[in-house]
């Protein structure tokens, strides 16, 4: 009498072999879509950090805005704020207060800061001084990346919004020290679409 041993046949793994890599497979493009799905999330996390860092800065700038004017290299008096389309370089300069001096060395709290587009890049603008002898780079810091876009709108004490600050049609040596009372800052960004933002001066 023939006795047969136990164990599978060659259907039955070949069977199981196609049903584990079967399982392999799902497993895998499971694995692959929670991974992908995670790497979105922390870049759309980093996004709106970034963001949200940005508007904190030149909240912080805006609500320090100070009235003093400063002198560009070429001698010439710069109002404590301008900006606006046609600018070279930063949209918008303005002199703030505030700046930090842990090691209380012998300078000013004053800082002059700007914003401006390049590159699809929104660039904070820090110059090392207020007056300058000779011309003077600032130090530049990126705060968002993928913006198309940067328009900038200045409220007037009348409650007019103008393009340019100071206004187009305002005398520039009696505007040397005046701001506007608000700044709407208008951002296109892939990201986010397009983002408004209204600032109170002081």
């Amino acid at each position: 009498m023939k006795r047969h041993l136990p164990g599978f046949t060659l259907i039955e793994i070949l069977v199981a072999t196609a049903i584990l890599a079967l399982l392999a497979i799902m497993a895998y493009g499971s694995l692959s879509t929670i991974l992908h799905e995670r790497a979105v999330t922390r870049r759309a996390g980093s996004a709106l950090q970034s963001l949200q860092m940005a508007m904190l800065l030149m909240s912080q700038d805006f609500a320090q805005a100070s009235p003093r004017p400063i002198r560009a290299s070429t001698g010439v008096l710069k109002p404590a704020l301008h900006g606006g389309r046609g600018m070279v370089g930063p949209l918008l300069v303005l002199t703030r207060d505030g700046d930090l001096n842990p090691a209380e060395e012998h300078r000013s709290d004053l800082e002059r800061v700007g914003y401006g587009l390049h590159h699809h890049n929104l660039i904070r603008y820090v110059w090392p001084v207020l007056d300058r002898i000779t011309p003077v780079t600032p130090e530049q810091e990126t705060l968002l990346h993928h913006v198309r876009s940067l328009r900038i709108r200045f409220l007037g004490p009348q409650g007019n919004w103008h393009r340019h600050w100071p206004a187009l049609n305002a005398s520039p040596t009696s505007e040397l020290d005046r701001r506007p009372i608000g700044i709407k800052i208008i951002l296109k960004t892939r990201t986010w679409g397009t983002i408004e933002r209204i600032f109170e001066l002081p």
